[in-house]
């Protein structure tokens, strides 16, 4: 149920990204709050956070992404 709702909020960015981009806010933040932090070494595919080759002009993905990448970082070591 939860997949099919983040996926529909996902194809409603889709359609239109500058007036829909709650939608995705929406869902980069119910990700980072219902996902169970990963253990050190793993992978975390990340294909959900920013795609844009200009991140400022969408600064709210900015701060997601941020969140994101402090939520689940992985140890370098």
């Amino acid at each position: 149920m939860f997949s099919a709702y983040v996926q529909g909020m996902m194809e409603r960015y889709a359609v239109n990204p500058l007036q829909n981009w709650k939608e995705k806010d929406c869902v980069l933040y119910l990700h980072t709050t219902l996902a169970p932090k990963q253990p050190l070494g793993a992978a975390i595919g990340s294909a959900l956070v920013v795609q844009s080759e200009d991140i400022n002009a969408q600064p709210v993905f900015k701060a997601d992404a941020i969140k994101f990448v402090t939520t689940f970082r992985v140890s370098a070591s």
